[in-house]
Order: structure tokens, then C-alpha cells, then sequence
């Protein structure tokens, strides 16, 4: 979503600037934009004083009009790096069932921000119910503002080719019944609850397989691999990895999953509806709210009703999955459109821009 978003902001107003508190992924593609990337190399699992003093200096340097520190790290560094005038947005992009799920050094983390959250201008959730879960938290709840995710449905859209290509990939038929899940391989994704499920249906069913896709989801991973191969669906699941292509494997899915117990705003439910995919979801964060009643909700960590849902899903055919597949791109045309999305990102942008003194403001909107 931060990739998108700067992809689509109007960058005659707004001149932004990246900090990444680790290397990832997307710094070659953010930087192709034009937009300028600094790595600091901040460990997880650890504090680098040194690298973090690094940071807040070019934070100094720079001084920009508005601070967006996406995520708990960013936003417990954001308030060190604080200049005069600058105004600070925390964005938090997943829920908070409990503490336990996270690491020590984040629940940590999460704590503290907690405590200082009088101190940012905005607290920006991307779902209702994880702004409410923070607020019990003690997050405090006068600094709220929801702004969803958002789909790029150029991008993520249905092709009738895709499912061909990857089945000839994979080596199955084409005719076959693929069902997906994109998720990285945690404790919080539940992949066992997919397993389980798949066991349940591969029973019943001979044209089903069952695509994994994510980091840590691949043949390296000796933990996951085990259990497919106890469960005798060695030959049913295909396990992809990490993947650039994830738009073509998305649309080639007859049926999307998303099985966790922990989520705010899936990407990835709202990228297979934008692709034409309905999809079977548990019922955690906002959800349901975004698949409405064009795929099926279930419990989470109940393989037997996330079967039977998946089930309900193949018996309907390729005509009944279509058209639920195309009331799910509806749904997020009409609901989740990433141009108004980042438009709202924009207004509030302006909006704190306008709070600064006079003096402060540069000739564009302002400096992120």
C-alpha cells in the first residue's frame, strides 16, 4: 500500500522522501519512481543506537512538514526525530488481538507507543476494527482518522490466461480447481488450518490443488513441508515462494483464501476480488466487511467449517464462481478504488500542511 500510494500521489504537490529502517524489496521499485530511499539497516530484534542517532539527523537535514511513520517502529522513532513545526501521522496497518502474537521487542514497542500517542497529530488505521482494538490499548482516541486500503484494479484485474499459464507451470491440467492462499509463512496466517482444510477436500475431491504463495511458503521450508507430506498432499500443494508476479497467480485462482486469526486490512483478499477471485476468508479485522456477500466468512482455527465453505465454493462451478467473482471487482470499484484512497491521503496531507505557520509552508504542499 505505501508502494502504491506514492506510485499515485500527485507529485507536483508533494515531495517525499523515504526512510527505511531495513532493506527490503521495494527500494528498487521505489526508487525507479524518482523518490529517494535511505536505508538505515535497524535490526530486527534489537536496538542500533548508533544507526538510529543516523536516522534522526537526516530526519534534522531534511525537516520535513509532516512525518507518516508507517507502522510501530517507524512511529516510536518518528517522536526522536521530531523538528519544530513538523507534523507527525502513525500509521498502523494490522490489529491487535493480543500481545502474545508479537515479538517481545514489539509488544514492547507497541506498549510504548501506546503511552505516547498524545504526541502525534494523527493516528491513521486502516480498519475500524483496528482502530477500536488500539483504543483499548490506550491509544488515544481523539487523534483517529480511517483511511482503507486501496486495489490498483489495472493492475490486479481477471485474465483468462493466467490460469493457463500457471497450470502448465505447475504441471496439472487446466481444467483443474486451483485454490489459493498469498501469505508469508506465521503463526498468525494459520497455514495448519489450511492444510487441515485442504486435507478434508482433497478426500472428496480428485481436481483440486492447492497454491501457496509467500515468503517462507517454498521447498526450503523443512517445518512446512513435513506436515504437507504427513497429511499426503505432497502431490495437491504447490508450494511458490516469494513471487514479483503475484497479479498473474492471483487471477489464475478459482478460489482465494485467507485463513488467519490476526488481521486489520488484508491486501490480499481485496487484490483476488479486484482480479474477479471470490474468496473464503476468516472472520478477523475488517474482513469481512470487505467481502461482503461476494465470497464466504468462517471462525477462525475451525478447519471443518473453512472445508465446508471451500466446498460450498467448488460446487457452485465455474459459472456461480464467476459471478461472484465479478460482484467482488464491483465491490472494490465501488469501495476501495486506490485513486480515491490516495486522494484521502492527500487531503489529510493538506489538511496538516495548512496547520503550519505561514513561513513554514514551501512552495509545494508540502515536504513527507
Amino acid at each position: 500500500m505505501l508502494y502504491n500510494m506514492i506510485h499515485r500521489i500527485d507529485r507536483t504537490r508533494f515531495n517525499l522522501t523515504v526512510f527505511s529502517l531495513i532493506d527490503g524489496a521495494l527500494r528498487d521499485k521505489i526508487e525507479k519512481l524518482g523518490v529517494p530511499v535511505y536505508v538505515f539497516d535497524i535490526k530486527k530484534g534489537g536496538i542500533n543506537i548508533s544507526k538510529i542517532i543516523k536516522l534522526i539527523r537526516k530526519l534534522k537535514i531534511i525537516r520535513p512538514d509532516i512525518i507518516h511513520a508507517w507502522m510501530y517502529h517507524a512511529s516510536l522513532i518518528s517522536l526522536l526525530g521530531n523538528c519544530r513545526n513538523t507534523r507527525i501521522i502513525w500509521s498502523i496497518h494490522n490489529s491487535l488481538y493480543s500481545l502474545k502474537n508479537e515479538t517481545r521487542m514489539t509488544a514492547l514497542i507497541i506498549k510504548m507507543c501506546a503511552y505516547f500517542s498524545d504526541y502525534p497529530s494523527v493516528i491513521h488505521y486502516v480498519s475500524k476494527f483496528s482502530s477500536e482494538q488500539h483504543w483499548k490499548s490506550g491509544y488515544n482516541k481523539q487523534k483517529t482518522t480511517i483511511i482503507p486500503n486501496g486495489f490498483d484494479t489495472m493492475r490486479f484485474r481477471p485474465s483468462e490466461g493466467a490460469k493457463r499459464v500457471l497450470c502448465s507451470e505447475l504441471g496439472i491440467p487446466n481444467y483443474s480447481i486451483l485454490i489459493g492462499m498469498v501469505a508469508r509463512y506465521h503463526p498468525v496466517k494459520d497455514h495448519d488450518n489450511f492444510l487441515s482444510a485442504a486435507s478434508l477436500i482433497s478426500k472428496k475431491h480428485n481436481d483440486v490443488y492447492f497454491v501457496l504463495v509467500g515468503k517462507d511458503a517454498d521447498k526450503y521450508n523443512e517445518k512446512l513441508n513435513k506436515k504437507i507430506h504427513d497429511m499426503g498432499l505432497s502431490t495437491r500443494i504447490f508450494l511458490l515462494g516469494e513471487r514479483t508476479d503475484i497479479p498473474m497467480i492471483t487471477s489464475s485462482f478459482d478460489i482465494a483464501c485467507s485463513t488467519s486469526y490476526s488481521e486489520a486490512f488484508p491486501m490480499v483478499i481485496g487484490e483476488a476480488m479486484a482480479s474477479g477471485v471470490p474468496c473464503v476468508v476468516t472472520d478477523v479485522g475488517d474482513s469481512s466487511q470487505i467481502v461482503g456477500d461476494t465470497g464466504l466468512v468462517i471462525p477462525p482455527r475451525n478447519h471443518f467449517l473453512l472445508a465446508e465453505a471451500l466446498s460450498k465454493m467448488i460446487d457452485l462451478g465455474p459459472d456461480g464462481r464467476r459471478i461472484l467473482g465479478q460482484n467482488a471487482r464491483n465491490r472494490i470499484d465501488c469501495n476501495y478504488d486506490l485513486p480515491e484512497i490516495v486522494k484521502q491521503y492527500e487531503d489529510l496531507y493538506v489538511l496538516l500542511c495548512s496547520t503550519l505557520p505561514k513561513k513554514q509552508l514551501p512552495q509545494s504542499e508540502g515536504k513527507l
